[in-house]
């Protein structure tokens, strides 16, 4: 079973792309907490493709919080210096976790010195 769900923040204002045949694809991070001792964050890749991607870009921001479902997916390919290896989740559902009143009052400022 390859299932993956996460809750996060938005590590950066989402941003739609299109391919040549006008399909929308989103590239994402996510600022995810560990709840560990140390209270370590990953920054976890995600991929997001059609209505989903146009539904992240049209609905949240930089900061807001939200809750994905997906699988992970390896895939490679020739770089500069060989081959480069890629692995991130690739998105099948999204939900929204900040209201409309906390994604006001957060910018999402905290995660900028991060990047």
């Amino acid at each position: 079973m390859n299932k993956v769900i996460l809750t996060g923040r938005l590590t950066k204002e989402p941003e739609v792309k299109r391919t040549a045949s006008n399909k929308a694809v989103m590239t994402f991070s996510l600022a995810v907490d560990r709840h560990d001792k140390d209270k370590n964050t990953d920054f976890p890749s995600c991929v997001a493709w059609g209505t989903t991607a146009d539904l992240i870009a049209k609905y949240c921001h930089k900061g807001d919080k939200i809750g994905i479902e997906g699988a992970i997916r390896t895939r490679s390919y020739d770089g500069n210096n060989g081959k480069v290896y890629v692995t991130e989740v690739l998105v099948s559902e999204v939900e929204f976790l900040s209201d409309r009143k906390q994604t006001e009052q957060t910018s999402g400022d905290e995660y900028e010195d991060m990047f």
